[in-house]
């Protein structure tokens, strides 16, 4: 009895960990989508002084053309830097996804909702739940292991798939 509750135990230890990894994944993408809209709302801002200070004269030619090459290389540094930090975000989103898919402490159930993929959502339109489960693979009523959708028997015990 006490090795299914540390079972359960490190099962919900675990899908915590991973999901908090993939809070601090998902936030590495929002800074870089962030620092890449800052890239280009300070381009645009420092292209408008260029334009403005153009309009002042002839000397600010000279200095309007300065200020816009400086507005087009830091705009294109801080887009690109923005492309880096939210790229290290998705690889570290792709790394969970290979932990947590090869985790033993986790079901099938438990791995879609921990990576949010689409088949983890609750049939709509008040349809059975039996449909969805047809089409996905399935754990054994009788030895709890997990089969592929294309078996009707337990491959490991044997046991008729119900549903």
């Amino acid at each position: 009895m006490s090795g299914e509750s540390n079972s359960a135990d490190f099962s919900e230890a675990v899908e915590r960990r991973y999901r908090d990894a993939y809070v601090i994944a998902a936030t590495i993408v929002g800074f870089g989508d962030t620092i890449k809209a800052l890239g280009i709302a300070f381009g645009a801002l420092l292209l408008v002084a260029a334009l403005v200070i153009a309009t002042k004269g002839v000397g600010g030619v000279l200095v309007a053309l300065v200020i816009a090459a400086a507005a087009i290389g830091a705009g294109i540094v801080l887009y690109f830097l923005g492309i880096v930090v939210a790229a290290q975000g998705q690889i570290l989103k792709a790394l969970l996804d290979t932990a947590v898919n090869s985790s033993p402490f986790l079901s099938d159930s438990a791995r879609a909702g921990i990576m949010t993929l689409p088949s983890a959502r609750p049939p709509s339109g008040g349809a059975s739940g039996d449909i969805q489960a047809s089409l996905g693979p399935w754990r054994c009523a009788s030895c709890g292991k997990g089969n592929p959708a294309t078996v009707q028997q337990c491959q490991m015990c044997g046991e008729a798939r119900i549903g």
